[in-house]
């Protein structure tokens, strides 16, 4: 029994704070990740995923179309354009080994990422404008003006919500119970069959706009990943 209590921010261990759900064998985990990565290392989840595989026996395998490379933004073909990408997202399949009673079986990881996605709203894109680091400025800034977390906040919501956009469009009327093993399926209508409790009884897909909407008491506004 120790004396002491060690509190920290774990960034120490794993920024990601997902070790302990991949030990725990969950089977969907959503990571958002808006640590400072300029360079599109994506230094926070290779840590992650050495350890797992290390200290769990556990393997990441990213979906086809939807690789970490396609989150690292591409000089843009106009000279006045800024470089920015389709979407904020990645999926990896997690692979369980046998544990004691528990077979082996897959899990889905999805992987928000802080980068410039196309579409954002003009105050978003003038703010990139007049903060070239955006969106990897130093951690080290801990007070953020007004105009700085709106940009940060603006830039998540719409990453989540285009992320939403997809699962809904997958399988919009999927009744398809979610498998023990992926190896023969698609991420997204396993991952829209694993929210469908949630989806089909809140959130619909505005056929106006594509954005997925909550209702509240017989109204609607813009619904959020959870």
């Amino acid at each position: 029994r120790s004396y002491f209590l060690e509190l920290t921010d774990g960034g120490h261990f794993d920024n990601t704070g997902a070790y302990e759900l991949i030990r725990r064998r969950t089977k969907l985990i959503v990571l958002a990740s808006a640590g400072q990565d300029a360079t599109g290392g994506f230094a926070d989840l290779a840590n992650l995923i050495e350890k797992v595989r290390v200290d769990f026996g556990v393997h990441f395998c990213f979906d086809d179309g939807l690789q970490l490379k396609d989150l690292i933004p591409k000089p843009p073909a106009h000279k006045f354009d800024r470089p920015c990408v389709k979407r904020g997202h990645a999926i990896a399949r997690l692979f369980y080994p046998a544990k004691g009673e528990q077979p082996k079986t897959c899990a889905w990881l999805v992987y928000l990422h802080a980068t410039p996605i196309t579409g954002l709203s003009a105050d978003v894109e003038s703010y990139r404008h007049h903060q070239p680091g955006f969106p990897h400025q130093s951690t080290s800034d801990q007070f953020f003006d007004e105009a700085q977390l709106e940009a940060y906040r603006e830039l998540g919501y719409s990453i989540a919500k285009r992320f939403m956009s997809e699962v809904m469009r997958a399988a919009p009327n999927a009744a398809v119970p979610v498998q023990p093993l992926f190896l023969e399926r698609t991420a997204m209508p396993d991952i829209h069959a694993m929210l469908r409790p949630e989806l089909t009884s809140d959130m619909r897909l505005d056929p106006e706009s594509d954005e997925p909407t909550v209702a509240h008491n017989g109204g609607s506004s813009p619904g959020t990943a959870q």
